[in-house]
């Protein structure tokens, strides 16, 4: 009896486990986030480095998504309050656009300009 617990136990701690790995493994996966070219290179603007390096991508329109475009669309949603916030310069009405595409406003706060832009899938 005292076998057949431990014999249990050892199963669920292993079944545990095993969902654990296959859900970091597929969250590494599918991952959602966003690039942006800088000197020939595709950067990754949820870097440290690249979230300034990119301001100017999303300012442009220059930016693509990798990932489930939903996923990507609540990132960069979640995203535009924090980390896509530049001190004068931030993003506002994150949205689907047609079967493809997010769309984005980029707002410049002290010239009171927002543009309409919008990024595709990176290729």
């Amino acid at each position: 009896m005292q076998r057949r617990l431990l014999d249990q136990e050892k199963t669920m701690k292993s079944k545990i486990i095993l969902t654990s790995l296959l859900a970091i493994l597929s969250s590494s996966l599918f991952a959602a986030d966003f690039f942006c070219h800088v000197d020939g290179k595709l950067v990754s603007a949820t870097t440290e480095n690249g979230r300034l390096d990119c301001m100017d991508a999303f300012a442009e329109g220059d930016v693509c998504f990798k990932g489930p475009r939903v996923q990507a669309l609540n990132l960069l949603s979640d995203l535009s309050k924090t980390t896509f916030n530049w001190e004068e310069q931030w993003l506002e009405d994150v949205h689907l656009k047609g079967r493809s595409e997010i769309s984005y406003d980029f707002v410049d706060g002290p010239s009171h300009q927002r543009v309409s832009l919008s990024m595709k899938s990176c290729r």
